[in-house]
């Protein structure tokens, strides 16, 4: 059965947990449909934690520069063509803090760093109960979401987890009855934990990265970086 559901962002009320954990970018095709080549099919690693409400993910493997495709690859949704060269980030991470309902990004593309600081995204999610499978050892429901948050207009694909009980998963994607294990963003490039290491009545404390660069809200960023996609 599918249904649609709108869920607000809401504090995370079980305290005194830990979720640790790795996950990996793949990325596909670009916005035209060509297969990137071999060289940009490596997949970009982050690492993961979460406790007290809080959400730091960091880049600590992939990216940089191939030189064999064309185009630029950032996280926020945008594809960029360029001559020679395939620019992936170098550098970023995700902060996440569910109390103030506020997301802090930082990314480093081709020796540049974008930031951007705004709300949660409120996502807009359809719940397919009948499909399901297993990653990283948690048996995961379906959905599906349009996000234009990020600026991709297509539809996007998520696989959660209810057995880890938090409102959360990679990069900004929140607003399940449970952690997200996996985002398929289109045909493009598919999110995935790796390893998860979950600590039901553990605190960690999480300090939040000092800014590098005054950031940008999503409308923002959209008004200065949306063309060429």
């Amino acid at each position: 059965m599918k249904y649609i559901i709108l869920l607000l962002l809401t504090i995370n009320t079980c305290y005194g947990q830990t979720l640790t954990g790795i996950y990996n970018i793949y990325f596909k095709k670009t916005t035209q449909g060509r297969t990137l080549e071999k060289e940009a099919l490596n997949p970009i690693t982050y690492s993961y934690i979460y406790s007290n409400n809080l959400s730091l993910q960091r880049q600590i493997m992939g990216g940089g520069v191939t030189a064999k495709d064309t185009l630029i690859v950032d996280e926020f949704g945008k594809v960029h063509d360029v001559n020679a060269k395939t620019y992936m980030p170098s550098n970023s991470f995700y902060f996440l803090n569910f109390t103030s309902k506020k997301v802090r990004i930082e990314q480093t593309v081709n020796n540049k760093t974008i930031a951007i600081k705004d709300s949660i995204p409120i996502l807009k999610w359809t719940l397919i109960n009948e499909e399901v499978k297993e990653i990283a050892g948690y048996q995961c429901k379906k959905a599906t979401t349009e996000n234009p948050s990020f600026g991709f207009k297509g539809k996007i694909t998520v696989w959660y987890t209810e057995d880890i009980p938090i409102n959360n998963g990679p990069h900004a994607y929140t607003g399940l009855p449970g952690l997200i294990l996996e985002v398929n963003i289109g045909n493009l490039s598919t999110i995935r934990f790796e390893k998860l290491n979950f600590f039901p009545e553990k605190n960690t404390s999480i300090v939040e990265p000092e800014p590098s660069i005054a950031p940008l809200t999503f409308s923002q960023y959209q008004v200065i970086y949306g063309k060429g996609k």
